[in-house]
C-alpha cells in the first residue's frame, strides 16, 4: 500500500517474484519509465510491457549488446544480472546496488553516451560496489569466456564503445508463466509455474489483455482458503 500511495496509484498487486535472500532485486526483466534496470531472461514469454502510445504487450523482451576495446569486441549478455556472469558480460549499473557474485572481473568506468571511460579493471571480485550516478561496470566470472575477455583486453585509461538494442517500452514487469495466448489455454515452455516443484494454494495475480493492447484484465485468485 505504501507503493501505491507514493506513485498516486488507482489500484496496486503484485507483480514477478524477487531475490528475497540477497539484491532484493525482480528476478525478471524490468523498465521503469523508459529506463532499463533489469534485462529480461532470454526467450522469457513473461514480460509485461508498456509501449510510447499507451498499448501494452505480453511476450519475449530481448536485450543484445557488445563491448569493442580497439580492435576487440565480446557481447553483453545482460544488464544487472549477476547471476549470469558465469556465461557472459553483465553491464552494471547505479541502480543494482551492492551485490555478492562468484569471483569475477570488474571493470569499473563512467559512461558518457555510448562509451565507457575505464577508471580500474579488477580481478577476483566476490562483491559488487554499490555504483553512484554516472558509474557504470561490466563484470564477467572469472573462470568464464566474458570475464576472461576483459582481464585480457581492457585496462585502465581504455575507452570502450557499448552497443545495445534494449526493449522499445515506458514500463516492464516479469511474471511467471503465460496461461494464455491468442485466445487459448498455453503451455509455457519458458514458464514458471507458481508454487514450481512444491505448489501450494497461495494467493496468485493474473493479467490478461485485449487483441489490441488497449485494455488490460487484473484478476487475483484468493489462496489459502481449504478447498
Amino acid at each position: 500500500t505504501s507503493m501505491g500511495t507514493r506513485t498516486g496509484a488507482v489500484a496496486g498487486i503484485n507483480g514477478d517474484y524477487f531475490d528475497i535472500n540477497a539484491t532484493g532485486q525482480p528476478t525478471g526483466g524490468i523498465v521503469r519509465d523508459g529506463r532499463l534496470l533489469k534485462s529480461a531472461k532470454p526467450g522469457f514469454n513473461a514480460e509485461l510491457g508498456v509501449r510510447a502510445d499507451g498499448s501494452m504487450v505480453i511476450g519475449p523482451q530481448p536485450y543484445t549488446g557488445t563491448v569493442t576495446d580497439g580492435g576487440a569486441s565480446h557481447a553483453i549478455t545482460s544488464v544487472n544480472t549477476v547471476g549470469d556472469l558465469a556465461g557472459g558480460i553483465s553491464r552494471i549499473t547505479s541502480d543494482l546496488g551492492q551485490a555478492t557474485v562468484a569471483p569475477a572481473t570488474l571493470v569499473l568506468g563512467h559512461r558518457d553516451g555510448a562509451t565507457l571511460t575505464v577508471d580500474g579493471v579488477r580481478t577476483g571480485v566476490t562483491s559488487l560496489p554499490a555504483l553512484t550516478a554516472g558509474q557504470e561496470a561490466l563484470a564477467g566470472a572469472g573462470s568464464g569466456a566474458g570475464g576472461q575477455w576483459l582481464a585480457a583486453n581492457v585496462h585502465e585509461g581504455d575507452t570502450l564503445t557499448l552497443d545495445e538494442q534494449t526493449p522499445q517500452l515506458t514500463q516492464m514487469v516479469s511474471g511467471a508463466t503465460v496461461l494464455v495466448k491468442d485466445g487459448h489455454a498455453y503451455k509455457d515452455p519458458a514458464g514458471t509455474p507458481p508454487g514450481g516443484k512444491n505448489p501450494s494454494r497461495n494467493p496468485e495475480t493474473a493479467i490478461g489483455l485485449s487483441k489490441d493492447g488497449r485494455h488490460a484484465t487484473f484478476v487475483v485468485l484468493d489462496g489459502r482458503g481449504g478447498e
